[in-house]
């Protein structure tokens, strides 16, 4: 991302300008199936580098797939960063999520952060025959 290192400019003026690093990622994941077809471990890791400083993530979520219910629990980490917790799930076609982020440190836990995660996800067939009958989600 932002390999040439570009500076963004927020009016004329030299005080308003942002220079973006470059920074290179590497990620990947495993989904791992239990013998209940319920039951879905999703783990994944990324590794990020500024040139300067680097961040690693390693997340496992538990993940329930049941026939009207469908949620997850899960944990993260970052060396020397933080500790994760992870909930959420989908109602009626609606995915809502929550993650609290504990700052650790030397000298012991620190504050932490909330998110919460809002989305919904529709089914899209592009090789339906006749009228495709999906919305726009700006229209909705």
């Amino acid at each position: 991302m932002h390999c040439l290192s570009p500076t963004v400019s927020l009016g004329d003026e030299k005080a308003n300008e942002v220079n973006v690093p470059a920074t290179l990622y590497l990620t990947g994941g495993y989904n791992i199936r239990f013998r209940s077809p319920l039951y879905v471990l999703h783990t994944s890791a990324i590794a990020r580098y500024d040139f300067k400083h680097w961040r690693a993530d390693v997340t496992a979520r538990l993940g329930y797939y049941g026939s009207r219910v469908r949620m997850y629990a899960g944990v993260g980490y970052s060396p020397l960063n933080s500790v994760s917790l992870l909930l959420g799930g989908e109602l009626h076609g609606v995915q809502i999520g929550y993650c609290y982020e504990m700052y650790t440190s030397a000298i012991g836990a620190l504050s932490g952060t909330h998110e919460i995660v809002l989305g919904y996800a529709a089914d899209l067939d592009l090789f339906k025959k006749g009228k495709n009958k999906h919305k726009s989600v700006r229209i909705l």
